[in-house]
């Protein structure tokens, strides 16, 4: 969320890709590596080990290296619960077996993200109030003490939503953009069936969480992201199909505020990313490929 910030990205809208992306590619993650660890040789559960150990330690040094404000102190207690959980399971993985570790691994990692909800809505800082028992804004993300409510779900379902809509309709389920997701993870879904046709379920993950990423990239950056979008629609002649000046930047029946113009509200960014997982799924089990 730090680097959203350093984006530029509002606050609101930071707190909608909290709870519809980052929270979500973290999960998704951690059931990769717990798979992979759980079919992999003991080789394959050290590596998964060290490189969990690896990132702990880099969320450390970050927080020692940038020390900025929106920074807050609960990226501590994140790094140590990955080193924790990478050294757990990389000696798990060379003394017991395969599924140990990997019962280690996700059991670690699905800590971390119960961790960050906790933190997000308040749990942990009412455990660990500061001396004078108030909320201390200078450890706080800025996108917990910026948003309206603070740290909560933003709402998807708001006045004046529609199923379909285009141009200036906000507060859509689907718009045209919503089949670019769809193409997408389509194409991701062939990948994950030809990189392992008897069993791409991996693939499929990775792919979904793919469409996770991009989600936030969109939102983060929409008018980046979207502008390369619409161009290569063009030179596929399409562009007319996404409509000229699509925009998506009211959140929650408002305007966002003005540092991320374009980004979807919170119905469409999950109804874009249901849609991709669909075509990912329909490519990589539904399709009769050669």
């Amino acid at each position: 969320m730090s680097l959203f910030e350093a984006l530029g990205t509002s606050a609101e809208i930071r707190r909608q890709l909290f709870w519809l992306v980052c929270i979500w590619v973290r999960k998704l993650l951690a059931v990769v590596l717990t798979i992979a660890t759980a079919r992999g040789s003991e080789g394959l559960g050290i590596a998964v080990g060290t490189l969990v150990a690896l990132a702990g330690a880099l969320f450390l040094y970050q927080r020692r290296e940038d020390n900025l404000a929106n920074i807050w102190w609960f990226r501590v207690a994140h790094g140590f619960i990955w080193i924790g959980t990478g050294v757990a399971t990389a000696i798990t993985a060379s003394t017991a077996s395969a599924e140990t570790a990997a019962i280690v691994v996700g059991v670690g990692l699905g800590v971390d993200v119960a961790f960050g909800i906790a933190t997000a809505i308040g749990w942990i800082d009412c455990l660990c109030p500061n001396q004078s028992g108030r909320r201390d804004d200078a450890h706080e993300p800025g996108w917990v003490k910026d948003a309206d409510p603070p740290g909560q779900l933003p709402p998807i379902f708001v006045d004046g939503w529609s199923l379909f809509g285009r141009g200036e309709s906000a507060v859509a389920m689907l718009t045209p953009w919503s089949a670019v997701h769809f193409v997408s993870g389509f194409l991701f879904g062939t990948a994950a069936h030809y990189g392992n046709p008897e069993d791409p379920l991996l693939g499929v993950l990775l792919s979904i969480m793919a469409l996770f990423l991009w989600e936030g990239a969109e939102n983060a950056k929409p008018g980046v992201v979207k502008a390369s979008t619409f161009r290569i629609a063009e030179c596929l002649g399409l562009g007319s199909c996404l409509g000229p000046g699509t925009d998506h930047s009211k959140v929650g029946g408002s305007a966002a505020p003005g540092k991320s113009p374009g980004a979807d509200s919170a119905l469409n960014s999950l109804c874009d990313i249901i849609v991709g997982a669909v075509g990912v799924v329909v490519a990589a089990y539904a399709i009769p490929w050669p």
